[in-house]
């Protein structure tokens, strides 16, 4: 090989390490922080739905189908005890601030799943995670039915449906 291409050879490595290492910088970023802004349209915690006075107590054995449900409660991790009252929009879960609800988990993804309303019903959906979404200790796969005293489990975060 000629001097002229050898150093053109070495200048196109060169190159080409400066992009692999600006990739993963770029991918370290948006994994940290996120990826920039997903528009949610309306950024506000859903409205409360108008609920009427339960039809059943926990002492009751009332079917538990009769029940709406109106509310979220994370009942494990750093935010154990918050409420997130359910109206019509989505709830995405995840450590990104663009998330609905933000969790300070190592375990969470970005955008970990999100639960929300169709034909009305609840359904939780996996949004592709890394560690994986669980409903009652099985893994969701696809968009599962989520009902009233189900668990699932985000990382350290354990979400229960309540009427």
């Amino acid at each position: 090989m000629t001097e002229l291409t050898f150093t053109i050879l070495r200048f196109a490595f060169m190159l080409l390490l400066w992009i692999f290492i600006l990739l993963v910088v770029i991918a370290i970023k948006n994994d940290m922080f996120g990826i920039g802004k997903i528009s949610k349209g309306n950024a506000n915690v859903p409205q409360v739905l108008n609920v009427a006075t339960p039809l059943h107590t926990q002492n009751e054995t009332a079917p538990i189908a009769q029940a709406t449900p109106s509310t979220l409660v994370i009942e494990g991790g750093v935010m154990n005890g918050t409420r997130i009252p359910l109206g019509e929009s989505d709830i995405v879960f995840g450590r990104s601030k663009n998330a609905t609800v933000v969790l300070n988990d190592s375990y969470v993804s970005l955008m970990h799943m999100r639960v929300f309303k169709q034909n009305g019903k609840w359904y939780a959906e996996d949004l592709d995670s890394t560690n994986g979404t669980y409903i009652d200790g099985d893994p969701l796969i696809g968009i599962t039915e989520f009902g009233i005293g189900q668990r699932i489990s985000i990382g350290e975060t354990v979400i229960r449906l309540k009427a």
